[in-house]
């Protein structure tokens, strides 16, 4: 950590490891927006406490809060449902629902890398600094596990759409104070299609009720030429892939949630 040393210390360690390896990476740790640029300035790669008060308050609606402030930073952050001295998310209330409805959005975040503590893919309870015993024979420990074989099938597919912050568009909904949190990617080299060139990726943070949401598109059709009214479900938890005609006369998305679902779909 920067912080444990002397300025003078710190640079000199990173400037003498770049010069073995101009590819050896530094983090550190923060929890605003200051942080995050201060420590690219002095030569970290990422930083790893970024918002992780937030992201993880997901009945208070803060996830949104989280998403939206990384979408807005330059440099990467760590996305992360829980850190080593956390409580597990497993633990509290709809803990299942909420390991796997965060892993699945911090697959997808921009300017930002998804980060799993070890024992959160099994559900494990204990924090990891209690314990050094996991739940690998936990009922539904190939829950996550599988749930991130799907997403890194669908990352692998568009990883240049995936890696171009420039591709990145919030998604509009009803009301700030929404339980939706959501996000579009314009697909690389498709920009100005009209259909078949948007990926959009969004959840119900509502982890006990169903719910129904409206996406609104029109930034997103504006900068990307899609004026399709067919979407193609890549991914869900609960349904099998299928075609979604669901547009109502302005062209926006109307969907239907159980809840911590996420939906990936084509558009």
């Amino acid at each position: 950590m920067g912080q444990a040393f002397e300025t003078e210390v710190t640079d000199s360690i990173i400037d003498n490891s770049r010069k073995l390896d101009s590819d050896f990476s530094f983090i550190t740790e923060g929890s605003f927006n200051g942080d995050v640029k201060l420590a690219r300035e002095n030569g970290f790669n990422m930083i790893s406490g970024f918002c992780k008060d937030l992201e993880a308050r997901i009945s208070e609606c803060r996830t949104y809060d989280f998403k939206y402030a990384v979408s807005k930073l330059k440099e990467p952050v760590f996305a992360c449902a829980e850190t080593p001295y956390s409580p597990r998310i497993a633990k509290g209330e709809n803990g299942r629902i909420a390991s796997r409805f965060l892993t699945i959005l911090n697959e997808f975040l921009p300017n930002s890398v998804p980060v799993i503590i070890s024992g959160l893919e099994v559900y494990d309870a204990i924090p990891l600094n209690l314990s050094s015993k996991l739940a690998w024979t936990s009922e539904g420990r190939w829950d996550i596990p599988d749930t991130l074989e799907a997403m890194h099938k669908i990352k692998n597919q568009f990883l240049d759409t995936f890696s171009n912050p420039d591709n990145f568009f919030n998604i509009n909904f009803e009301s700030p104070y929404t339980t939706a949190v959501g996000f579009a990617y314009i697909i690389e080299g498709k920009r100005w299609q009209h259909n078949d060139n948007v990926i959009i990726i969004v959840g119900n943070s509502d982890l006990c009720n169903s719910r129904e949401y409206t996406l609104f598109l029109d930034n997103i059709r504006y900068e990307s030429g899609n004026g399709s009214k067919k979407a193609w479900l890549m991914y869900s938890q609960n349904e099998w892939s299928h075609d979604i005609y669901d547009f109502d006369h302005q062209s926006d998305l109307q969907l239907s949630f159980k809840p911590g679902e996420v939906k990936i779909l084509i558009m």
